[in-house]
């Protein structure tokens, strides 16, 4: 029996090793094509953003936007914060007995007006930001700025082009 056994065990790490083998190859595959649709292909060219919002923030050089990206995770921390509490909000509202959609409304609309001020202080910090730049630099920026959203219209061109010739 001991025989039989010896096999099955050297076949057994042989599989703990193909395991491991196939889960390094399938992570650096995972990190080539993650590279790739962050910062482009080999020409260096970013992929356009999918907003004007993303794009404004996108453009900026990354040192504005690092310090933009800090100052944004302190507000990002309150409002997760504020998220839980309007969860829980509309939760206990639901619950109720009986139903108060004016309760629900409220919630809503205070968790509305909780995202319009972030909102407005990212918008603030970005104009900041912006105001701080030489002539040449917000020359730059827009330039780089009206490529990206033309390569963003170009791309949603192509998408509904597609769309209508699967329509037809």
């Amino acid at each position: 029996m001991t025989d039989q056994q010896t096999p099955k065990s050297g076949r057994t790490w042989l599989r703990v090793l193909f395991g491991l083998s196939l889960a390094l190859n399938l992570l650096v595959l995972g990190l080539a094509v993650g590279a790739v649709l962050r910062f482009g292909g080999p020409d260096g060219m970013r992929p356009p953003p999918k907003s004007l919002g993303t794009a404004l923030f996108h453009e900026l050089p990354p040192k504005d936007r690092r310090e933009l990206r800090s100052q944004m995770q302190d507000h990002g921390a309150r409002n997760a914060a504020l998220r839980k509490s309007e969860a829980e909000a509309i939760g206990a509202a639901l619950r109720r007995t009986p139903f108060d959609a004016e309760a629900v409304a409220g919630v809503l609309a205070q968790g509305a007006q909780q995202r319009e001020a972030w909102m407005t202080s990212v918008h603030d910090a970005w104009l900041e930001r912006i105001g701080r730049m030489s002539d040449a630099e917000r020359i730059e920026f827009a330039d780089r700025l009206q490529a990206s959203l033309s390569r963003m219209d170009e791309r949603r061109g192509r998408r509904d082009d597609k769309e209508r010739r699967r329509s037809e």
